[in-house]
């Protein structure tokens, strides 16, 4: 499955959400127990390229695309048991980065359709605009990690083609024709 929210550690992780090719976006999880991943209750709404933080027990998803490409600011906390969904976010945005834990949370960057570097604090009940990132991007969640008060985000993309083309659009072309197109519109963009 591609697109999906994950945490957690080798031998405790969880899997939310995601896109499964014909079948598009899904609200299934996985739980993995450092031997093997069992399904375990749905997220309340199917959605892709959304962080997930926290631990196995006790997580947090945010943010990320609901179907029909809808941007979301839906919010949904994991108690080991169900997801409920909690304050959202107060810029729906997907792609978006994440890190903290289920009461204590960054989501900061995605895009808005635009890539922007807004950056909200959860403190286990509301979401709060913070201090913005320097540098907008997008992708970029699978290379976060750290708390409210001390995180790090690296890598991710600075640019969107939705000017280009609709991304949904862009998202179907062969990946060797995406990473040509990104090179061609880069070269432009820098002259």
């Amino acid at each position: 499955r591609g697109n999906p929210g994950g945490n957690g550690i080798q031998t405790a992780m969880l899997l939310a959400g995601g896109n499964i090719g014909p079948q598009g976006v899904v609200d299934v999880v996985e739980s993995y127990d450092g031997s093997s991943w069992t399904e375990i209750a749905d997220l309340n709404v199917g959605k892709e390229y959304q962080p997930t933080n926290g631990t196995q027990t006790a997580a947090l998803t945010f943010g990320g695309n609901t179907p029909p490409g809808t941007r979301s600011a839906l919010n949904e906390s994991w108690n080991g048991t169900s997801w409920t969904e909690t304050a959202d976010l107060n810029s729906a945005r997907s792609q978006l980065s994440g890190s903290g834990t289920q009461t204590a949370a960054l989501a900061f960057a995605g895009e808005l359709p635009t890539v922007t570097g807004i950056t909200e604090q959860f403190d286990g009940s509301s979401w709060t605009e913070v201090g913005d990132m320097s540098t907008v991007r997008v992708q970029s969640s699978p290379a976060s990690a750290g708390t409210t008060t001390a995180s790090l985000c690296f890598g991710g993309n600075p640019l969107r083609f939705t000017w280009l083309m609709p991304w949904f659009v862009y998202r179907l072309l062969p990946r060797n024709l995406r990473v040509r197109l990104r090179f061609a519109m880069q070269m432009f963009l820098d002259k």
